[in-house]
């Protein structure tokens, strides 16, 4: 081992002394409350039969980027089919969640604009932004007039936007949408909304946060959707108008210089686009089972299928997690720098397919201080 290796080391084993340490070795549990395949669709066999014959129709692998004919030819159809679902004028495909954020924000903003990013916004906005060499201004969590505080204060930029995701990946609850697209419209800004959370879970056939806000789309950016956890597959959409993909696909650099998403993905995307919009009944299955552990906990009310049980400090957190895998629950244990330190959690997700036998497990698993919370 070299010093430069030794230093690697001694930088992780400083992690773990502080009840950081992570690992991709995972336990599986009989009841698992981790997954965020809230519809049950990754496993679903429509979803694994198109896959199969994108595959033998025109191969596994991306081979090159879009651009240079890489991906799937039925790509641009699904971004179609996508966008009318979200009625919107058009949509792009990227790799991931991550990858849709780092590639939009820089896209669009830069050196001179100003974005006002939320406070509790997901890593992949906040290196987006950092990308972009933007001036970045954080709001308070939810605080709709903290965010016009500062657009107030930039109203001299080339341009300014709001930043926010619209179900919110560690606390569950959900962004004021309409007062904010209210508030940009009042500015002249632009709103950027990322549904990770809330595609497939929320709003009418499932169309998302924004759609279930009833908030007016004038001022609306681009929205981005998520495929790895309520579609049931992978990669992610940048959903906005024509003008905008438009602008991606000339200076996106994410999606320029990446191989292009696999055929395989394509013809699973195209057969879950087909299900979500009519999963009403699998919707309500995993609100209603997130609401009851919320209720039962004394909890504010989750915005989607998403509890976050607070805790405190990582020793505890950790211990917590492991006595719940001891009995076979298998929960997310979330510690900095996910979170602020100080507010480790315990973070459920809910699927359709938990029953109630499932959520009385989980229950009867937590500690009366917990129960209590």
């Amino acid at each position: 081992m070299n010093e430069l290796e030794r230093a690697f080391e001694a930088e992780v084993e400083d992690w773990r002394r502080r009840g950081l340490g992570r690992s991709l070795e995972r336990p599986s549990h009989p009841i698992d409350f981790t997954s965020s395949d809230v519809l049950g669709l990754s496993r679903h066999p429509a979803l694994v039969r198109a896959a199969r014959e994108a595959v033998e129709r025109d191969g596994i692998g991306g081979r090159a980027a879009r651009l240079l004919g890489g991906g799937s030819p039925r790509t641009s159809s699904l971004e179609a089919g996508l966008a009318a679902w979200l009625d919107a004028d058009a949509a792009l495909l990227l790799p991931s969640g991550f990858q849709a954020n780092v590639t939009l924000l820089p896209a669009i903003a830069g050196p001179g604009d100003v974005v006002v990013s939320d406070a509790l916004n997901h890593a992949s906005l906040i290196d987006g932004l950092r990308l972009s060499r933007a001036d970045v201004r954080i709001a308070e969590h939810g605080d709709v007039e903290h965010v016009a505080h500062h657009l107030a204060a930039a109203r001299g930029a080339r341009r300014r936007f709001v930043v926010t995701e619209s179900i919110f990946s560690m606390d569950g609850d959900a962004a004021p949408l309409r007062e904010l697209s209210e508030l940009c419209a009042q500015e002249g800004a632009g709103l950027v909304v990322d549904e990770a959370h809330a595609t497939g879970v929320v709003g009418p056939e499932g169309r998302g946060g924004f759609a279930a806000s009833g908030a007016d789309p004038g001022p609306l950016v681009a929205r981005i959707v998520t495929c790895g956890k309520a579609l049931g597959t992978v990669g992610a959409f940048v959903v906005g108008s024509a003008a905008l993909r438009d602008l991606l696909v000339h200076r996106g650099r994410g999606f320029v210089f990446s191989t292009a998403v696999s055929p395989a993905v394509v013809g699973a995307l195209e057969a879950s686009l087909e299900l979500v919009a009519a999963a009403d009944a699998e919707r309500a299955r995993a609100t209603d089972a997130a609401a009851r552990i919320a209720s039962t906990l004394g909890l504010p009310p989750p915005a989607a299928a998403i509890v976050p049980v607070p805790v405190g400090s990582e020793e505890h957190v950790l211990a917590l997690g492991e006595a719940l895998g001891a009995r076979g629950v298998g929960v997310g244990v979330v510690r900095p720098p996910t979170v602020p330190r100080g507010t480790s959690r315990l973070r459920v997700v809910c699927r359709a397919d938990h029953t109630d036998a499932d959520i009385d497990a989980l229950l009867d698993a937590l500690p009366a201080p917990v129960r209590t919370v």
